[in-house]
């Protein structure tokens, strides 16, 4: 299972520790053609959310004073679409705080995203961070645990975090001091082994969500993830040969895809 398992663990890691760079040669697209691309119907008729644009939710916040709700899904993805579906336009008192308290953001791709600011799974289950403006972490939601991808999840939870980020933020002055790590940090010395046994106490037949979207012939986050991560040990000077190597043997065929969807 370790062997098997190893090219995602030593994306996991390396991600955690490089800042995001922007794509070589990726094709822009327009958010509707981002949209159509990846089938994210969730997003339909909800304009209140600002669509993967991170710099322009961190502007919104700063004129507004208002803390940042951002989710991060991987669309084609079944795991979780019933939650996503449900915070992006289903539950009532979700979409009441995200619109009326909260700059919301839908982040549906990791590019151009600081992962040392927002440390979570990057298997891209649902996961929600909010933030301060200054970029102040004030707490983090979701993301998959051994039990499955959506096991923590629940309306009830997440609406109860969203109260307590809103007095937090309330009272941002009075309790910076006790934020101010609150941005990201290293990893612990221990972090390699504690990931290796999270993989181990999986199935042996266990598969990530980039693995099942390329074996049903899906467009993938493979550029957000292993992409990524070749381009930053580039420029941080880390050989990353397996991640290299598994990469540019599916870009190809990740680029086919993504070319048919959009057209």
């Amino acid at each position: 299972m370790r062997k098997a398992i190893l090219p995602t663990a030593a994306l996991a890691l390396l991600a955690s520790t490089f800042k995001q760079a922007e794509p070589a040669a990726a094709p822009k697209q327009t958010i509707a053609q981002l949209q159509t691309a990846i089938n994210d119907l969730h997003i339909l008729g909800n304009d209140f959310w600002i669509y993967n644009d991170l710099p322009g939710a961190i502007a919104q916040a700063k004129a507004t004073n208002k803390p940042i709700f951002v989710t991060f899904r991987c669309v084609p993805c079944k795991n979780c679409a019933g939650f996503d579906a449900e915070v992006a336009k289903g539950s009532e008192g979700i979409k009441k705080l995200a619109q009326e308290k909260f700059v919301s953001l839908r982040q549906v791709e990791m590019k151009g995203v600081d992962l040392s600011q927002f440390q979570f799974d990057y298997d891209l289950n649902w996961a929600a961070m909010f933030i301060n403006a200054d970029g102040t972490v004030y707490a983090r939601y979701g993301t998959q645990s051994i039990d499955g991808p959506d096991a923590y999840n629940s309306i009830a939870s997440l609406e109860n975090t969203m109260q307590r980020v809103l007095e937090l933020h309330d009272n941002y002055e009075k309790v910076k001091a006790s934020l101010a790590a609150k941005r990201g940090a290293a990893l612990p010395e221990d972090a390699g082994e504690r990931t290796m046994e999270r993989y181990d106490a999986m199935p042996a037949d266990a598969t990530t969500s980039l693995q099942r979207d390329i074996m049903e012939g899906k467009p993938s986050e493979l550029d957000a993830q292993l992409g990524a991560v070749v381009r930053m040990a580039a420029e941080s000077g880390v050989d990353v040969p397996v991640c290299d190597f598994i990469y540019r043997c599916l870009l190809p065929q990740e680029r086919a895809r993504v070319e048919t969807r959009a057209t």
